[in-house]
């Protein structure tokens, strides 16, 4: 009998330390700044049907899509919870505000609950949401670099000691951080899917409640805020020293966000690329496509392709550089419709004589 307590206790100690250890890293917004709710039109909360705090952040993609994190939805169903939508101050109804049923959950097939690698899930609502979505940052795009100023968004608390909800939402200014600084400071846990952000101060970071919400970047290249995170785990308390927040990198996912939200008919169809050679200069030309919101040139090194690097050409349709001597590329273009994207043009090559 004694034998059996002890193992039974033992059971229990083990079981107790895992769900410690997965909650010390969930995402724990704090030295931010009440948000403006007319910027972020597309901000959306989730909620339990007999609740009005907000459990986790997430985020408008589409008309009838929302994304958060993997973490705040892995085991729930649809029927637990619903989405608030530009709903900003929580305790005041919206005129445009919207809070609308789930109509299925899609959990990143290979999420791991443990280390929250591929900590991404869209959410389907049972109805269409009038707001405008975001869009999230692009395959190979340069937006998420390391020193990029970025702003976090939640509901989340405001405090490191208590759990202080706002019933605004809050935003906050994070720089991202190069993932190899912050491997060392999250005691290696950082894989190629995350990225990190905070001011290492322990002034600033997302905190409890901000899990699944966005973090935005303002896309030089678009001229528009593209969604480069979402909110996924930190260690220790919020916004320790020379500690920071870490987010799902969401360039690496936009592929897998379009093949799972989108139709074939809302995906673009593959442009034509030609390439032109004066000289030194290059000339990139394609043919526009019905339903695009912009075109993407994607170039890679010739012939290795080891990196490849990505430009936001919005609506143009052809593109000149002067290059030095010796120069190879390959060149590809891809479209794009909100989220949707096309497959590749034809790819092309080219090496400057």
């Amino acid at each position: 009998m004694l034998k059996k307590i002890i193992i039974t206790l033992l059971s229990l100690l083990i079981a107790s330390t895992n769900i410690a250890f997965a909650s010390e890293r969930m995402a724990k917004i704090i030295g931010g700044t009440t948000a403006d709710s007319a910027t972020w039109p597309w901000m959306a909360g989730l909620i339990f049907n007999d609740y009005t705090n907000v459990f986790c952040g997430a985020s408008l993609i589409a008309q009838d899509w929302i994304l958060t994190a993997a973490h705040c939805v892995f085991d729930k169903g649809n029927t637990d919870f619903d989405v608030i939508i530009n709903q900003a101050q929580l305790k005041l109804d919206s005129v445009n505000g919207k809070r609308i049923q789930v109509d299925s959950i899609l959990i990143h097939p290979f999420y791991n609950n443990f280390n929250l690698e591929n900590d991404l899930a869209l959410i389907k609502l049972a109805t269409p949401s009038h707001n405008t979505p975001i869009n999230v940052l692009a395959p190979f795009t340069a937006q998420d670099n390391a020193g990029k100023p970025a702003i976090a968004l939640g509901w989340g608390s405001m405090s490191t000691s208590s759990l202080q909800l706002p019933a605004d939402l809050q935003q906050v200014d994070l720089p991202l951080i190069d993932n190899s600084q912050c491997n060392v400071a999250m005691m290696g846990f950082i894989i190629d899917g995350m990225l990190c952000a905070g001011d290492g101060l322990g002034e600033r970071d997302t905190c409890t409640g901000d899990s699944g919400g966005p973090l935005v970047v303002f896309d030089t290249e678009s001229g528009t805020w593209r969604q480069a995170g979402i909110t996924s785990w930190g260690l220790d308390k919020c916004a320790a020293p020379d500690l920071f927040g870490v987010y799902t990198r969401l360039k690496n996912y936009a592929t897998f966000i379009s093949d799972h939200i989108c139709t074939p008919a809302e995906k673009p169809a593959p442009t034509s690329l030609k390439l032109t050679i004066d000289g030194n200069i290059i000339t990139a030309s394609w043919n526009a496509v019905n339903e695009t919101s912009g075109y993407r040139l994607n170039y890679a090194p010739y012939p290795d392709a080891q990196t490849i690097y990505s430009l936001d050409m919005n609506h143009a349709t052809d593109f000149s550089v002067k290059l030095d001597a010796g120069s190879a590329f390959y060149v590809a273009i891809t479209s794009y419709n909100g989220n949707c994207l096309s497959e590749y043009s034809n790819i092309e090559h080219f090496i400057i004589e």
